[in-house]
């Protein structure tokens, strides 16, 4: 099985080479590694042509748009994208191929994943995962599970990590006939495109983590707030398009939507983020959710300057009074 791996990149000079080694170290060689630079003003273009990368250099677009550039090249049915700050172990490509040849129908094939991260380290997201460790599927082969497509979309609009793209590989005509990336999207692009293929196709998993996300202050998942927004935009283009997406998926997220709404607004209220607490807890309020109102009252009130004041101390004092509450034995 032929894989070409595609590798979008920007400003990536620090992490580059050591991406560029574990695709070199692979027990199956790619067919080809292809580095779209996007727009970059440091040595990436460089570092990728040292490494032996075919280089296609363009005006800084996006990774939505670089990652369609680098499908659109590739000569090989299939595609393994890999970002350029994340990592494989040595057996990714193989295990890929065999798990194709178990499965000559699906459309794509995604491996478990380790996270590579000083504040909360994972060895294996599946095992982690409770969205993906309760996914219906069948065994095809030791470590090899197959799953419908539409059971994949529901529980990654939950689990939102358990496919990573830089353990993801996908046949690449089943990535051109889906319309490959949105390039409209710079965060949960990979959702996206995930939930339009999987509304048609099938996926294969290989239960063992083969790739390693490296969690660092420049990734664009850093930003929360910026994610948060970009997968209720995702929500709510599905919900738009259910033919694109596919009708049980539509109805499960316009139902679940003012709680996930509502869910952000705590999460930013916790954080102190006081005006987008606001906002979201008024739009959840707005789309049904009878709990998000009152929710929405106490976070105009901390949002004034008495509150922004005393906010702190009250929350110290909530976190302090659930640790005592746990720290109790258990008993009748």
């Amino acid at each position: 099985m032929k894989i070409s791996v595609v590798i979008p990149a920007y400003n990536a000079a620090p992490h580059l080479g050591a991406t560029l080694a574990s695709v070199a170290a692979q027990l199956e060689a790619p067919a080809e590694v292809i580095v779209v630079d996007d727009g970059s003003t440091d040595a990436t273009a460089a570092i990728a042509a040292a490494a032996g990368a075919r280089v296609i250099r363009q005006r800084n677009a996006g990774v939505s748009a670089a990652r369609n550039t680098g499908v659109r090249a590739a000569s090989s049915e299939w595609i393994a994208f890999l970002d350029a700050d994340d990592r494989w172990l040595p057996a990714f490509t193989a295990r890929v191929s065999a798990a194709a040849s178990y499965c000559p129908d699906v459309a794509a094939i995604f491996t478990d994943y380790a996270l590579e991260d000083p504040a909360s380290p994972r060895a294996s997201w599946f095992t982690t995962d409770r969205s993906y460790r309760a996914l219906r599927g069948y065994q095809i082969a030791p470590g090899v599970r197959r799953f419908a497509g539409a059971d994949l979309a529901l529980s990654l609009v939950h689990s939102r990590a358990f496919i990573s793209t830089s353990a993801l590989a996908i046949r690449q005509a089943a990535f051109l006939n889906c319309g490959g990336f949105d390039e409209s999207l710079r965060r949960a692009e990979d959702l996206e495109l995930m939930l339009r293929l999987f509304a048609r196709a099938t996926a294969v998993a290989v239960e063992e983590p083969l790739s390693v996300y490296c969690k660092h202050g420049s990734n664009l998942t850093s930003d929360e707030t910026a994610c948060a927004a970009a997968e209720r935009r995702v929500w709510r283009m599905v919900i738009g398009a259910p033919e694109r997406y596919g009708y049980a998926l539509a109805r499960a997220l316009t139902k679940a939507l003012p709680a996930k709404i509502r869910n952000d607004g705590v999460r930013a209220l916790r954080q102190g983020r006081f005006d987008d607490a606001v906002a979201d807890l008024r739009d959840a309020a707005d789309l049904g959710d009878a709990s998000a109102a009152w929710v929405c009252s106490l976070a105009r009130a901390a949002n004034s300057r008495t509150g922004r004041m005393y906010y702190p101390r009250l929350r110290s004092a909530l976190q302090s009074f659930r640790t005592l509450l746990k720290a109790r034995p258990a008993g009748p």
